[in-house]
């Protein structure tokens, strides 16, 4: 399918960008093999093709020329492969026409500058930078999929300031969406930190994040806003990580002609690349008030979208307060019966689909009146939390133990057949038994009597608790302080 946004032409998700991808994965495989990848990249004639006039490239910078794809996999070896296919997959995701050749130079002069700062700092892996600096933008590209227009007018807005007005605008920060495309196509956790934070005020101290850090600043020379100013801060950032300043200004001046050839590289128009004096020349000082005003503006914009997220945050840990005071027992901490009634259906539905074994025990306090009668119902409660502790103490982390009513507790056991809840249950009614508990110098002994049901294929959750009911009664009526199981 082809969609058409705005007169521009966007391509749809084909073999190609599937195959790049499938490349991609496979390559995340600690298992992966040379051959393996060289038979997949021969799938398709056309990506091939283009991998092969990829590699062929300045942009790959290799000294010899390659002429089919299994010497280029032997050559390269599967990260560099998987670099290339990984290229060629985000540069499919740009739409055809003018407003995609501006998004195509947006993240290939991120590409190129993070490779010509990996080469001046000594970063052994230029292709890794170059694939990185690229994936900056992916979720920027990803937008323009989805609204092309939205994508060409940011492309257009200052580059450093460009997440704050995604959130204005409200649209998920590029490097929200770019690090989470980054995580789905398995990528090393490097890249995908370094496309995570390339717009915080300081770098991340990987080194590949670091690049991707100085990438970003340096590409914001050429994308609007205080010329002098962002030529200065590309500087800085670039000394910060490493480079000397005389490379550093010759990357700035280089870096439109690395982009138009990486442009043919990836056989794909860029749009005219502005030189860095022509850049400097057009920043008259109207540009620069107009621009100081609109960075007044979004400072604003963006103390307001704090508070903005501060009263959101608030009011999710306030609902969550909520939910967890509306699911908690208010004397024991643990479960209410109604919260336990959900939990129950979950998992009774969860291991129907899986086939796996769940268990229910009933736990009743021995003489809890009598205690209440002879010791005062402070004690009584002392009595409850002291069992809750005990009962939470003695299962798994898993497992789900909740006050019921009054003195009866119940414990949920999934992936736990009837055999196994006898030990639990077992195990738990010997702790128990073992509690000190003093109230005013006495001493109160606590035993409780179990009753206990494993799930039956016909149940529903009030047949099986009604069942571990039962059996409840049943080690009452026998003498307490035992456990029954449903027969």
């Amino acid at each position: 399918m082809v969609v058409r946004t705005s007169g521009a032409v966007a391509p749809s998700d084909d073999a190609l960008s599937t195959l790049a991808l499938q490349i991609v994965e496979t390559a995340s495989k600690p298992d992966c093999t040379i051959t393996e990848l060289a038979r997949l990249a021969e799938q398709d004639p056309g990506f091939a093709a283009r991998l092969l006039h990829l590699v062929n490239s300045p942009v790959n910078g290799i000294s010899r020329r390659v002429s089919d794809v299994r010497q280029a996999t032997s050559l390269l070896g599967v990260a560099a492969l998987q670099n290339i296919a990984l290229a060629l997959a985000v540069t499919d995701l740009v739409p055809i026409g003018t407003a995609g050749e501006t998004l195509l130079a947006v993240g290939l002069r991120r590409a190129c500058a993070a490779r010509r700062i990996a080469e001046i700092t000594g970063f052994a892996n230029h292709g890794e930078a170059f694939t990185t600096g690229l994936m900056l933008e992916v979720g920027f590209l990803r937008l323009a999929r989805q609204d092309l227009e939205a994508a060409a007018r940011l492309a257009h807005r200052p580059a450093l300031s460009r997440p704050t007005q995604e959130r204005i605008d409200g649209h998920i920060p590029h490097p929200l969406t770019g690090s989470h495309l980054a995580r789905k196509w398995h990528l090393p956790d490097p890249m995908v930190d370094a496309i995570a934070h390339h717009h915080q005020d300081k770098p991340m101290p990987q080194p590949l994040a670091r690049i991707a850090w100085a990438a970003e600043r340096v590409a914001a020379v050429f994308e609007g806003g205080e010329v002098d100013g962002l030529r200065s801060g590309a500087v800085r950032a670039m000394v910060s990580i490493g480079a000397k300043p005389p490379d550093a200004e010759a990357m700035l001046k280089d870096l439109p002609a690395l982009v138009r050839e990486a442009g043919q590289a990836f056989q794909r128009k860029v749009g005219k690349q502005v030189e860095l004096e022509k850049v400097l020349s057009d920043a008259n000082l109207r540009l620069v008030e107009l621009n100081k005003n609109y960075q007044d503006l979004l400072a604003s914009m963006e103390l307001m979208l704090k508070d903005k997220e501060k009263l959101v945050a608030e009011l999710q840990r306030a609902n969550a307060d909520l939910e967890r005071l509306a699911a908690t027992d208010g004397l024991t901490g643990i479960h209410n019966r109604r919260a336990f009634m959900d939990v129950l259906r979950r998992d009774i539905a969860r291991a129907r689909r899986n086939g796996s074994k769940l268990s229910v025990l009933l736990l009743d306090v021995d003489h809890f009146k009598k205690v209440n009668d002879t010791h005062g119902h402070q004690a009584g409660d002392a009595v409850l939390v002291a069992v809750a502790k005990t009962a939470v103490g003695t299962v798994r982390t898993a497992d789900v133990v909740a006050r019921y009513g009054g003195e009866e507790f119940v414990v949920l056991l999934s992936g736990t057949p009837r055999e196994g809840a006898l030990i639990v249950a077992e195990r738990m009614r010997v702790s128990l038994q073992a509690l000190k508990i003093e109230i005013g110098g006495v001493r109160i002994q606590v035993t409780a009597s179990f009753g206990l049901a494993e799930l039956k294929p016909e149940d529903d959750p009030d047949l099986v608790l009604g069942r571990a009911d039962a059996a409840l009664y049943r080690a009452k009526e026998s003498g307490r302080n035992r456990v029954v199981a449903d027969e």
